[in-house]
């Protein structure tokens, strides 16, 4: 396969009406600078633009702060506890209008509209629930069962947190 000039990629950017920042053109997998129609600055591959991907914040996939994920929340009436966002799927410490505290994945919070598992009724508030379910299935007491069955249910907030 014929090597891809810089010269080249800049036209087919300008065909989008897109603007190449950058001054070296590597390959196609390394990221280049770009300015998109609406003056948005970013990076992206010129394979995944050939893919038709472009400017990030224009699609509304740019990834979001921790200012703009709180914000979200609060809209919801929602308090987010969490001081760091990582990504979509990163779990966010969060205090449902409520009261109840709770994780939630940002791509949970925001793309499904998932809420308060409290509030919905899908989520045991502690381990003694858990124990009096098991109790009333006939289930003798056995602190090891009821541990595995809780890992997945039990809301471990870091007690700062809690105090916020």
């Amino acid at each position: 396969m014929k090597r891809l000039t810089l010269e080249y990629v800049r036209q087919q950017f300008a065909k989008e009406g897109y603007s190449l920042l950058s001054s070296v053109y590597l390959n196609s997998w390394t990221k280049i600078d770009f300015e998109c129609l609406n003056k948005h600055r970013g990076q992206i591959r010129y394979e995944d633009f050939k893919q038709g991907y472009r400017c990030s914040k224009c699609a509304g996939t740019k990834k979001k702060t921790i200012e703009e994920v709180k914000e979200f929340f609060e809209q919801q009436g929602y308090e987010l506890l969490s001081d760091e966002y990582v990504n979509s799927g990163g779990l966010l410490v969060y205090r449902c209008p409520k009261g109840h505290l709770g994780k939630i994945s940002w791509g949970r919070f925001f793309s499904t509209g998932q809420r308060c598992a409290v509030c919905a009724g899908n989520s045991p508030q502690n381990i003694e629930y858990i124990r009096q379910q098991f109790e009333k299935m006939g289930i003798p007491y056995c602190p090891q069962l009821i541990l595995m069955c809780t890992l997945n249910w039990i809301i471990d907030v870091p007690k700062d947190i809690v105090d916020k």
